[in-house]
């Protein structure tokens, strides 16, 4: 709830209006408007009627309220997103972290491969970009029969026999999932370089995953 002085259009907050000595003496309900409307009225102050907040990172913006207006007593206003006050390395600093974390978790969410005739998901957290390369290993000595867990269409999670053939093609199917991941990092870090570079805040934080 975003309330106004009318006097001075100067914006507060119930928690403010709580803590006011001056208005120690009423006891707010803020849970109701139209009862809490008029007591605010009484004292001089009104809620301001806002269009609905835009989405926003708090870790590199504040939303503020401005532009406040009266028009037949009803006050209205509208939301400006502003950079928070740190300086633009700290701010990159924070972004190269988050792309970061990212990268990791899109690679690690899995991957999927054609290498048993259809569509199947492969597990690619590190246990299983471990047992991938041990059963490429497997494939390269000669071994026929590689036992791996994957997930069919239906979401049947077992175990599948697999080829050699068969187990190259998912670590080849592995290969190019964290090579498409790691290619989209580098590319956010050089777009990152090129803001920090211009001192542009917004490209800056406009720059995600």
């Amino acid at each position: 709830m975003i309330i106004v002085n009318k006097q001075t259009l100067e914006v507060t907050t119930p928690e403010k209006i709580r803590a006011d000595e001056n208005f120690s003496h009423i006891m707010w309900d803020f849970a109701d408007p139209e009862i809490v409307s008029e007591v605010l009225d009484s004292v001089g102050l009104a809620i301001v009627n806002m269009p609905d907040q835009p989405m926003f990172d708090a870790k590199y913006q504040t939303a503020e309220v401005t532009n406040i207006s009266e028009t037949d007593g009803v006050y209205s206003g509208e939301w400006e997103l502003r950079t928070v006050d740190l300086p633009i390395e700290e701010l990159a600093a924070i972004k190269a972290g988050e792309i970061t974390f990212a990268c990791e978790t899109a690679i690690t969410s899995g991957f999927y491969s054609e290498a048993l005739g259809g569509s199947y998901f492969y597990s690619c957290d590190i246990p299983a970009q471990l047992n991938i390369q041990a059963n490429l290993l497997a494939a390269s000595v000669g071994r026929t029969d590689i036992r791996h867990i994957c997930t069919d269409v239906n979401g049947v999670r077992e175990i599948h026999s697999h080829t050699p053939e068969q187990m190259i093609a998912v670590g080849e199917s592995m290969g190019l999932h964290i090579w498409s991941q790691l290619e989209k990092a580098n590319t956010l870090r050089i777009a990152l370089a090129e803001a920090l570079a211009n001192n542009d805040a917004e490209s800056l934080i406009a720059i995600s995953w």
